[in-house]
């Protein structure tokens, strides 16, 4: 009896958290939404990442890649 209620609390927890997880997900993605449409130089079109597929997340990372390689550079060309 002691194993099956502590089964089904593990259980409902289990739930809980990954209730209250995506909820909180939910909400930086929102936020994060927020900070793109209010930015100026904001690429817009990730907005809608999450949803695209396989190939363009892999073309996003690609391009991120190569501005994060170049601003390396252009930080140790300026000692810093």
């Amino acid at each position: 009896m002691l194993y099956s209620v502590t089964s089904s609390v593990t259980l409902a927890m289990v739930f809980v958290i990954q209730h209250t997880q995506g909820r909180q997900t939910a909400a930086v993605q929102r936020k994060l939404d927020e900070l793109l449409r209010a930015s100026a130089g904001a690429d817009h079109t990730l907005i809608a990442v999450e949803e695209a597929p396989d190939e363009h997340l892999q073309a996003h990372a690609t391009l991120n890649l190569a501005d994060r390689e170049a601003a390396t550079q252009r930080a140790a060309d300026e000692g810093l």
